[in-house]
């Protein structure tokens, strides 16, 4: 499989065209510092994006150390071994976490290194496949796209996949044999212990063998590409229970097909974030207009593809078709979407919308330039937003309320947070991650349950989404709740930690049980006098249950006593939910 011919005196990875060396001076200076000026955006988005904005770079580096440490777990004795995610970014992040240890400020390093492979990765692909200009356009048309501009610096699965990714189907356009499909197989495996959907190269990739070189050689790929995730699988299966968390997820995704025009809509949400707004950069244009757009973009793909699969690379081409179609396949039965899934497609995307418009830009730099420029310039805008963190930098997510909950809890103390990776590796604490909770004598008897010491909540909201809303009632929880104290707050980073002090947990332990066995009972419609009996027990046990004093209420035939005992619920948490409603039906207090 041969790559197209370059013309002569012409070398293949330089930005030149014609024969005037004048003009391929002038157009590879103009390449190299567009590449510079490209390359800045994401140093600087980079440094200005704190380490750990994104809860799972704490994840990836406490699993990356646990591997240095001969296991595959999160540290802290609640912690089981883990089955996901995968263990490929972790085991290549292994080293750098040895060389880098304690200092994690310093790994935007690492992720920048990461984008820097992608930016030349999908240069020596897209000028394999296009002309100079057409593969100069693609290539800064990838690396000004926004979600690879937001991940430039973070310790994500995403771009490290998509270099793979870019590294495979390059060299797939190499003469194949056993050895070159063996390296094929072992940069397949690892993408797929990376991502799952890494799987989907694999088979593209196996479809291409299989058809060009025969059965022998599609089995000498497949079956090594496959084992190493099989293998993995099994260890979970053994070690955890189940295969991975990913099979479950995506089932739970397939409910939203069972209802009436669900697939449509989620066809058309596809085709505007992923395509409208995440390739195009189209964000805030309305939907409509996003929507077309994405279509059109995603027409012209296939036009550019059906163009270069009648050249001499079309294995490679073939290939960049089948993944990017069984991808989009995936996302259409996986109802939830985010910007981030178009990172493993952005670099294809754009070759084969570049190649849709090379008749335009073959032999014409400026034609080439302007083109780019008009396509840039959505992304450019916001690009631009994203350098500007580095005016105001934070080398890590939260750092004084990290230090005082390394410095100021006992090291055996257990942390509850939605952001529970970020304290384990930033204050060196064991942690648990807060689930969502009803009321707060579920949340109560959930951090006595687990031995929690400190509840660590947020006053305010990170851009990046680190802490989502459920954490708003647990502030407004610990407030009324004499068991959860106030020990630290900071304004500028908007957090606050509370410390679990209650007498006897045993006891409200207890107290607990007797409540969830009479709501069962209550539930199930048995006997009021047992009900009652179990809740009078819960109440004695911990007069501060208010879920308990309220369900009292529910049972309680004399109107009097009702009101009694809802006054008491009040009186334990005024914003146990329907207790407003209950009072008002209720009626006033009784006379005397």
């Amino acid at each position: 499989m041969k790559g197209r011919a370059a013309p002569s005196g012409e070398r293949r990875t330089s930005c030149s065209f014609g024969d005037d060396a004048s003009r391929r001076v002038a157009f590879g200076g103009a390449a190299w510092g567009v590449a510079a000026a490209i390359g800045l955006i994401h140093v600087l988005t980079a440094l200005g994006r704190p380490f750990c904005s994104n809860t799972d770079e704490a994840l990836f580096i406490l699993l990356a150390r646990s591997l240095t440490q001969g296991s595959y777990a999160l540290p802290g004795g609640l912690s089981q071994p883990a089955t996901d995610p995968l263990p490929g970014l972790p085991a290549i992040l292994a080293l750098p976490v040895r060389l880098l240890e304690p200092h994690w400020e310093l790994f935007w390093v690492v992720g920048l290194a990461f984008s820097a492979a992608v930016f030349v990765l999908t240069w020596r692909l897209a000028r394999r496949l296009l002309s100079p200009e057409a593969a100069c356009a693609a290539t800064a048309l990838t690396m000004l796209n926004v979600p690879l501009v937001g991940h430039a610096g973070m310790i994500d699965d995403a771009v490290p996949a998509l270099a793979l990714t870019l590294a495979v189907l390059g060299g797939l356009a190499r003469p194949l044999s056993t050895r070159s499909a063996l390296a094929l197989a072992a940069g397949g495996s690892l993408i797929a212990m990376i991502r799952p959907t890494g799987l989907l190269l694999v088979l593209a990739v196996a479809a291409v063998i299989f058809a060009r070189r025969g059965r022998r050689l599609g089995l000498t790929f497949l079956a090594p590409a496959l084992t190493v995730f099989a293998l993995w699988m099994l260890r979970n299966r053994l070690a955890g229970g189940t295969v991975a968390g990913y099979v479950g997820q995506w089932k739970s995704h397939l409910a939203f097909l069972d209802q009436s025009g669900g697939q449509w809509a989620h066809a058309a949400r596809l085709l505007r974030l992923l395509f409208g707004e995440g390739l195009l950069g189209l964000a805030g244009w309305p939907a409509a207009a996003q929507t077309a757009a994405g279509a059109a973009a995603l027409l012209l793909a296939g036009r550019g593809a059906s163009r270069l699969l009648r050249g001499p690379d079309e294995p490679v081409v073939f290939a960049i078709a089948c993944y990017g179609v069984l991808t989009l396949a995936l996302h259409a039965t996986w109802s939830a979407l985010t910007l981030r899934y178009l990172i493993p497609l952005v670099p294809l995307a754009w070759i084969l919308l570049a190649a849709a418009g090379e008749p335009l830009m073959k032999g014409r730099p400026a034609a080439a330039a302007a083109l780019t420029l008009l396509l840039a310039a959505p992304s450019l805008r916001q690009d631009l937003g994203l350098a500007a963190w580095a005016f105001k930098r934070q080398p890590v997510i939260q750092p004084a309320t990290m230090a005082w909950l390394r410095d100021n809890t006992p090291p055996s103390a257990r942390v509850e947070s939605v952001a529970c990776t970020v304290v384990m590796l930033l204050a060196d604490r064991e942690a648990v991650c807060a689930a969502s909770y009803g009321n707060r004598d579920e949340w109560l008897a959930s951090l006595l349950e687990k031995g929690v010491g400190y509840a660590h909540l947020v006053t305010a909201f990170e851009v990046d989404g680190l802490f989502p809303d459920a954490t708003k009632a647990e502030l407004s929880w610990a407030k009324s709740s004499p068991y959860l104290v106030e020990s630290y707050r900071n304004g500028d980073e908007g957090t606050v930690v509370y410390q679990v002090r209650h007498p006897s947990p045993a006891r409200y332990r207890k107290a607990w049980a007797a409540y969830r066995t009479a709501g069962m009972a209550a539930t199930l419609g048995k006997d009021r006098l047992f009900v009652r009996r179990m809740l009078k027990e819960a109440v004695a046990e911990e007069p501060e249950l208010a879920l308990a004093w309220a369900l009292l209420a529910q049972s309680e035939p004399d109107a009097a006593q009702r009101l009694r005992y809802l006054r008491k619920a009040a009186r334990s948490d005024p914003n146990l939910p329907g207790l407003r409603e209950a009072l008002s039906a209720a009626g006033p207090a009784p006379k005397g």
